[in-house]
């Protein structure tokens, strides 16, 4: 069954596959002068080996992307998680490297525009919900705030405990009717 908000939710899933193929393009780009060298610097040999883990791993995540959205089903494992931050992160990796083997001064510079790039998305992603009028994303405070408001819910109140006293009962009446015999 799609939660409720799928197609919102969708959108995420389309927005991690452009990155994860943006970052495997660039990886293809990045690493095809250094095949045919047989003896890399070390900025080259960082970048072909942050690209050799980084995309086999995205790769296997954009699949898992389009299962998600085929099945609707956002389920995730601490597994994919790690292989998400580490794909990604042998990503930028990668690509500061080849930066830094084309000029040191020209692999700083990407960094510096990097971090500015990340705050400026983070400064956009904090005014998001103020701007689609409290909806869209959470923040932390904000979950806590509707969880708290679903626990004080009298109708789940009253599954709960209906719930609880269902399973009372059923105790009790396997207490009454002893061991079952197999």
């Amino acid at each position: 069954m799609a939660p409720k908000d799928w197609k919102r939710k969708e959108n995420w899933l389309d927005q991690d596959n452009l990155i994860y193929g943006g970052f495997i393009a660039i990886g293809i780009v990045l690493v095809q002068p250094f095949l045919t060298v047989s003896d890399l610097d070390a900025a080259a040999l960082v970048c072909v080996l942050s690209f050799s883990v980084a995309i086999p791993l995205l790769a296997v995540l954009t699949m898992i992307n389009q299962l998600r959205k085929t099945h609707q089903f956002l389920g995730s494992t601490p597994l994919i998680n790690f292989a998400k931050g580490l794909g990604q992160a042998a990503s930028v990796v990668g690509v500061v490297a080849a930066f830094w083997h084309m000029s040191w001064i020209a692999g700083v510079v990407l960094l510096v525009s990097g971090g500015f790039a990340v705050i400026a998305y983070g400064g956009y992603f904090a005014i998001l919900p103020r701007e689609m009028g409290g909806e869209g994303i959470q923040t932390g405070e904000d979950a806590i705030d509707q969880y708290e408001a679903a626990r004080a819910d009298p109708h789940l109140e009253a599954a709960r405990t209906a719930a609880h006293e269902w399973a009372a009962a059923e105790a009790e009446a396997a207490k009454r009717e002893g061991p079952k015999a197999d």
